[in-house]
């Protein structure tokens, strides 16, 4: 009865053969026939209970801290593009707040040198009338005390000194006489 037995049997050609080694049909009644052995175990049963739930469990908490990995993943990445978003309106503000300040002193030095210009040519124009009035009075007093110049016909215009002072006195007095 033994050496009929389905146990036996499957023992005998595992000490012969790994259960890899096994053909699928063999290793399929080792299989069952070890399952049926532990499942009327209550010890194993308990075990397995036990195992499935703490399994349950893992997968449980795995699938909640990866949703909260996905979820923190989320919100930081929402974070960055709004900080971006954020300074990226700050640069534009800045640049529109630059750019304006850059017309607005543009506009005054404008002004400025205009108003400048304006008060040259006003001041040129008050030194041109006054101008214009000196010379007027001169002329009209120059006028009035202008009389001709006697030139002596004789007498050289220019004379050239080579350095010899003689014919410098001789010119001078040759002038006076």
């Amino acid at each position: 009865m033994l050496h009929e037995n389905d146990m036996r049997k499957l023992s005998h050609a595992l000490k012969d053969l790994s259960l890899v080694a096994l053909n699928p049909t063999r290793k399929a009644q080792v299989l069952a026939h070890l399952c049926n052995d532990l499942l009327m175990a209550k010890a194993v049963l308990h075990q397995m209970d036990g195992s499935l739930e703490t399994c349950a469990q893992m997968r449980k908490e795995k699938y909640m801290t990866d949703g909260q990995g996905e979820r923190q993943a989320v919100h930081q990445r929402k974070a960055r593009i709004e900080a971006y978003e954020k300074a990226q309106a700050e640069r534009e503000a800045t640049m529109q707040a630059l750019f304006t300040q850059q017309k607005l002193d543009a506009e005054r030095e404008r002004k400025r040198l205009a108003e400048a210009n304006s008060s040259e040519e006003k001041s040129l124009e008050e030194h041109s009338k006054q101008d214009h009035q000196l010379t007027g009075a001169a002329e009209v007093t120059t006028a009035d005390t202008e009389q001709p110049m006697e030139v002596d016909a004789g007498a050289p215009l220019l004379t050239i000194n080579s350095g010899n002072t003689d014919s410098w006195s001789n010119n001078d007095n040759s002038n006076e006489g």
